[in-house]
């Protein structure tokens, strides 16, 4: 007969996610990531570099992490033995620490947070379906690129001079970050919003809503006819 004890165990494992795994990388100092996924990478700055990932033992087997002239690489892995069909479409999340990170580059359907981005130049590339956000930033200069259905939010931060591209369907939200001097470009259908201190050169192609916040002194460009809202629009 079993003892309660073990009983309960069994009952506890059984219960359990047993299809949960983990694996650790042996990775050396970064300062960009670059993430195909399906995979959502979630950046912690201002340790050592450091990579961790959960998910199914089939998915981690699928997923290649490694760094390449100081860039992180995330990628997904073809022609891999084993695993399920399921596995191909199993949450794969990866946490990361290093001590700053000044480019992302996302694509596909993956995701990438990072907590802050500190440096004098910085940028932000996501494509596809891809997701990128960031906590804050501080930069003197500033580049935006949504080319796809995703989504690029930066939530704080500042920067002294900001381009932002917005194409596809996608949108790009950064209402909360202070930008001194912006030049936004929308061809999308999504929205773009932002904020703009002193001057904003606003051109949009685009059906998407394009909402500039601040008390900046407008340029708009709207051939496109989707509606454009700035701080203070310029004759």
């Amino acid at each position: 007969m079993l003892r309660p004890a073990l009983l309960a165990g069994v009952a506890l494992l059984a219960a359990s996610p047993a299809w949960a795994g983990e694996r650790g990388y042996s990775v050396t100092e970064f300062d960009r990531v670059d993430v195909v996924g399906p995979v959502a990478v979630i950046v912690t700055t201002g340790k050592g570099p450091s990579a961790r990932a959960t998910g199914t033992p089939g998915a981690l087997d699928r997923v290649s992490v490694d760094v390449r002239s100081r860039r992180l690489v995330v990628r997904p892995l073809k022609n891999v033995w084993g695993g399920t069909a399921a596995d191909a479409n199993s949450p794969v999340t990866i946490r990361v620490t290093t001590f700053a990170v000044k480019d992302v580059f996302v694509s596909g359907v993956a995701s990438v947070a990072v907590d802050k981005m500190k440096a004098q130049s910085l940028t932000i590339w996501a494509s596809g379906a891809a997701t990128a956000t960031v906590g804050a930033v501080e930069t003197d200069r500033l580049g935006l690129n949504q080319d796809g259905s995703g989504l690029i939010k930066v939530s704080g931060g500042k920067a002294l001079i900001a381009n932002i591209s917005n194409k596809g369907t996608g949108q790009i939200d950064t209402r909360t970050m202070a930008v001194n001097d912006l030049t936004l470009t929308s061809t999308s259908s999504g929205p773009s919003a932002a904020m703009a201190l002193r001057t904003a050169k606003i051109t949009s192609f685009g059906q998407g809503p394009v909402a500039i916040a601040g008390p900046a002194s407008c340029t708009i460009n709207a051939p496109g006819g989707g509606p454009v809202s700035c701080g203070r629009k310029r004759p």
